[in-house]
């Protein structure tokens, strides 16, 4: 086991290795052939969508629709994937999940990959010897979740590989939360045609607004002492003595990290989530990190400062060590796989229905994605992306060990 063998706080730890880890995810390309990998299974698994339908309907025998129809369909939900995605409802349109996931699923993934070398650079990317815990709050397609198992999983490779026993941390347990049934469903075949072993393969709560943890703990609680005195034939008094002392309920619903990938984006909106978030931030473990990933710029700056005194009120402190603003890049090597697989997909539609360039030009579909001589950077291209980030009652790393009693901050 891990714990047996580390002495070290991982603060300290992350410090001493993280150069050498990331020198070695770039001489062995680590990072590239995840992103390949990831590009790769994405353009089969859309391909597979335009050819029978996401839900196998080319296949059933009553209703044997054409590649043409699911293309079409596809179509048509691109513009709204680029100009409506604070509207729930445009998730619920046929094709809007592998739509969405075309256009956006391999950038954000790729700036989740920033989001983590960012926490690694400072050293508070979270670690746990079990059990680590991730919470991703508006999931959609699980970009980022795909990227936390992914880089866990070059981070555990590489401490296996140089004996850095004490580096090993457990794999992440992912879980989320998202509305839409169509990304549900997108994400959940996705993760098995992709053949990931730690999924993701669903989520645990399909709604973010009214969503109380404690609450889901107090209910917790309630379910257990009805249970226990039904099968004991006992008094609820009695029953709830017993569940007490035989359960803790503390430890439901705590996560490492939490995620808020471009989910925060309207300011009315988070307005109105205030319970929810102060709920959402209270899950965090000690030195457990919240991440808040989105968009730059003047508008979202209410967003992000209603955001910071939340965090502040429940006792979170933003890291200073992290930087707030993340360059976007549109020509480096990711880029052009990005620019690639847009070139893969429009090229197989084109080739396979009777869509062309009237088609797509009366649509509004944007040239950046079936024009191979277009670039991926246009004119409305944000140069940057705005990350907060904030961790959980001080710095983690200098908590007293457990032998010296209650776990308490050091003077």
């Amino acid at each position: 086991m891990a714990h047996q063998y580390r002495t070290l706080s991982w603060h300290r730890l992350l410090n001493r290795h993280k150069q050498e880890f990331l020198a070695w995810m770039d001489e062995n390309g680590t990072r590239l052939k995840m992103f390949n990998k990831l590009a790769e299974d994405l353009e089969q698994y859309v391909i597979h969508c335009l050819t029978i339908g996401p839900f196998y309907e080319g296949r059933l025998s009553l209703i044997r629709l054409r590649p043409t129809y699911f293309c079409e369909q596809f179509a048509n939900c691109i513009p709204d994937v680029f100009t409506n995605c604070d509207d729930p409802h445009m998730y619920e349109q046929y094709m809007a999940a592998q739509a969405y996931a075309h256009v956006h699923l391999l950038e954000r993934y790729r700036r989740f990959w920033d989001v983590l070398i960012c926490l690694l650079e400072a050293a508070v990317l979270p670690m746990s010897e079990k059990n680590l815990q991730v919470l991703d709050v508006g999931t959609g397609p699980a970009p980022a979740l795909y990227a936390v198992s992914d880089f866990y999983q070059a981070l555990h490779d590489f401490a296996h590989e140089q004996g850095y026993i004490s580096l090993i941390t457990s794999t992440p347990k992912l879980d989320g939360i998202e509305l839409s049934y169509n990304m549900r469903h997108f994400m959940h075949i996705f993760s098995e045609m992709s053949y990931r072993t730690n999924g993701p393969y669903r989520v645990t709560f399909g709604q973010f607004e009214g969503l109380s943890f404690g609450k889901l703990r107090s209910d917790k609680r309630r379910a257990l002492i009805s249970r226990e005195a039904d099968e004991q034939d006992t008094s609820e008094e009695y029953a709830k003595e017993y569940v007490d002392f035989m359960h803790s309920f503390d430890h439901l619903y705590r996560h490492h990290l939490i995620i808020f990938s471009n989910f925060l984006t309207k300011g009315d909106v988070v307005a109105n989530w205030q319970k929810e978030l102060r709920s959402t931030f209270g899950t965090l473990c000690h030195g457990g990190i919240v991440v808040v990933v989105g968009g730059s710029g003047e508008k979202y700056d209410p967003i992000y400062q209603a955001v910071r005194d939340i965090a502040k009120n429940i006792g979170l402190s933003e890291i200073p060590e992290v930087s707030t603003k993340i360059p976007c890049n549109y020509s480096d090597i990711s880029a052009q796989r990005i620019k690639e697989h847009y070139n893969t997909i429009w090229a197989w539609i084109r080739a396979n229905t009777d869509i062309d360039e009237a088609f797509l030009t009366s649509r509004k579909i944007a040239k950046k994605l079936w024009n191979p001589q277009k670039r991926l950077k246009e004119a409305s291209s944000p140069p940057e992306f705005t990350l907060l980030t904030f961790r959980r009652s001080g710095r983690p790393w200098k908590w007293k060990p457990a032998s010296e009693g209650r776990l308490a901050k050091k003077d």
